[in-house]
């Protein structure tokens, strides 16, 4: 069973599962709305666009 993990407030992920080949699955939440990126590389896109002070 996978674990959530929190870099921060706003920011949780889950690792990846190399036996299943499931990709990191992260989510990012505010107090307004929440998105959930699939990819490192779109939540990376995402954080820098939208979320530069919440980190």
């Amino acid at each position: 069973m996978q674990t959530l993990q929190h870099l921060s407030k706003h920011i949780a992920y889950l690792p990846p599962v190399q036996e299943t080949d499931r990709p990191v699955l992260a989510a990012v939440t505010g107090k307004r709305s929440s998105s959930m990126p699939v990819t490192l590389s779109g939540m990376h896109s995402f954080l820098r666009t939208n979320c530069a002070g919440m980190i």
